[in-house]
């Protein structure tokens, strides 16, 4: 509690309550369509490759791939939360465009090449179930296997 306290007491002190409301430019540069280019060349820029270990990427398009893990159909999770909404947990507030990671590489390769044993929520019991990940991953003769 001391710690908040000593927290909005700096936030305070500072100003940043005098006038809580942003201005009304802020609100029309929202969700600009340029912003969307700087953010992916952001991302490219952050990107780092750790191993590449048999060249697996690019991946080739008919590289079979098993995408697994309950981030894999989220669209909150790519964006974590204070993003789009309180906490980020309303998909319906995201860009209409906006792909979850199974999309993005059904989308890159074919969904002809991607297995995968997930299901759209964090509390989809699919998404835990390891005998079944393990099954799809001895049966699909993947090249590579991505889970988030």
């Amino acid at each position: 509690m001391m710690r908040v306290t000593r927290i909005l007491m700096l936030k305070f002190k500072l100003g940043l309550f005098d006038n809580p409301y942003p201005e009304e430019e802020a609100f029309s540069n929202f969700g600009r369509s340029e912003y969307q280019g700087l953010a992916l060349d952001a991302a490219h820029e952050a990107m780092t490759l750790l191993k590449n270990e048999g060249n697996a990427l690019p991946l080739a398009k008919n590289t079979k791939i098993l995408v697994a893990g309950p981030s894999a159909q989220s669209i909150t999770a790519l964006n974590g939360c204070w993003s789009y909404t309180w906490q980020g947990n309303q998909e319906q507030w995201y860009p209409a465009d906006s792909k979850t990671i199974l999309q993005a590489i059904s989308d890159k390769i074919g969904a002809a090449n991607v297995i995968t044993t997930t299901g759209k929520g964090f509390d989809n019991a699919m998404n835990y179930d390891a005998d079944k990940l393990k099954a799809a991953a001895a049966d699909a003769g993947c090249d590579c296997i991505m889970s988030w």
